[in-house]
């Protein structure tokens, strides 16, 4: 509105400017008659304009009014399940002006992450990006590009954009997904044994299975505190983990599915032991060596194993057991590493040279080693003798 008190010849004049060129002022005459001006900032989003304004006549001029006004740089953004955004500095890709503030609220469904798939940050500040900056919840201050695929584990997330006095770079282009929380552990996860390997099959988690992308298998070995891990696609359900080199050991194995917005709880794990199982049938006079089992044959037996030797003979005959070496290691009671004959009798420490005659025309033997101490193991010879006509 004009001054109370005013000649009839008086004009408005605006005084405007910019970061960083405050006091560098634009200005525009406006005549007497004219009580609104409208100024085209849509290439200033995020800055604060600095304006005055003045009345002026030929015989005098009133004293400037100012104001400072921040032009608008803020969104609320709704992505829906699975929807794709992206999120860009003012005058991306061109560049961008001296202070800039600007702020996205991006936000999607309770049961959904965000994921960044792609980050083109271009914005040249110091190595630490304290002068200007994009700023991601979870993920920090950045002012080059960072690797796409990050998940933020929250279904809310904001961005910010901060220049100061910078105005050198692209800007940034950021684009987020809303992706599916990951599910919980998959059910009836059962492993099945043979020679070669342990055969693994589960069944899907009871929520968002839809939105399965895969599933991830993990396994150890007792007593590694080290496994390894599988991973299968969307319609497989089963995995085959091999068990060459490790017969008798005890594989810890769980499952957890995997979504887009990352890997799932495991479930509870399964003890599965490879097997170690053999079985001979003897003739008479026929003769077959037992070997306590060794990584690669040779060296100390392995620890954490579980072996049984079942041998039969095709005829009634007894079978004769020689000891040819023996070492395991030494307890009492033989509670730790043992090798135990016909059910009823337990062998650890040093034996050398013993032979018994077994009238039985079946035996097992089961050895058993815990993860302590290992030693250089066994050979035991079973030999098929004599004859039997009764018993």
């Amino acid at each position: 509105m004009p001054p109370l008190h005013h000649p009839d010849n008086f004009t408005y004049t605006l005084f405007f400017s910019f970061p960083p060129h405050y006091g560098d002022d634009l200005t525009q005459v406006i005549p007497a008659d004219q009580n609104e001006y409208r100024l085209n900032v849509s290439d200033h989003t995020g800055q604060i304009l600095a304006m005055g304004i003045s009345a002026k006549s030929p015989e005098l001029e009133s004293n400037r009014t100012y104001a400072n006004i921040y032009i608008a740089c803020s969104k609320n953004i709704h992505i829906p399940p699975e929807g794709i955004i992206s999120v860009t500095s003012p005058r991306y890709p061109v560049g961008f002006h001296a202070g800039v503030n600007c702020s996205w609220y991006v936000h999607t469904e309770p049961d959904f992450f965000i994921l960044v798939t792609r980050a083109d940050i271009d914005i040249r500040s110091t190595d630490r990006c304290t002068d200007a900056y994009v700023d991601i919840t979870s993920l920090g201050k950045h002012c080059v590009t960072i690797e796409s695929g990050s998940v933020i584990q929250t279904n809310v997330v904001n961005i910010s954009f901060s220049s100061g006095n910078i105005t050198y770079g692209r800007g940034f282009n950021i684009t987020v997904e809303s992706v599916a929380k990951p599910s919980g552990p998959p059910e009836h996860v059962q492993g099945a044994v043979n020679h070669t390997h342990i055969h693994v099959t589960w069944g899907e988690p009871p929520e968002r299975s839809q939105n399965i992308i895969g599933f991830s298998v993990e396994y150890f070995i007792a007593p590694r505190t080290t496994g390894a891990s599988l991973h299968t696609e969307k319609g497989t359900r089963e995995v085959f983990i091999s068990t060459e080199h490790q017969s008798g050991k005890m594989f810890i194995i769980r499952v957890a599915s995997v979504t887009k917005g990352g890997r799932g709880s495991y479930s509870t794990p399964l003890y599965v032991r490879s097997e170690c199982e053999t079985t001979l049938t003897l003739s008479q006079h026929q003769t077959s060596l037992i070997f306590s089992p060794k990584v690669n044959n040779n060296g100390n037996y392995q620890p954490g194993i579980v072996c049984i030797w079942i041998i039969l003979t095709e005829e009634p005959l007894w079978l004769q057991i020689t000891i040819d070496k023996f070492a395991l290691e030494q307890s009492t009671n033989c509670n730790k590493d043992y090798l135990e004959i016909y059910g009823d009798r337990k062998l650890c420490g040093q034996v050398w040279n013993q032979s018994v005659l077994l009238k039985k025309t079946s035996i097992s033997m089961t050895f058993v080693s815990d993860f302590d101490t290992e030693d250089s193991g066994f050979v035991i010879a079973v030999n098929a003798v004599g004859e039997m006509l009764s018993f």
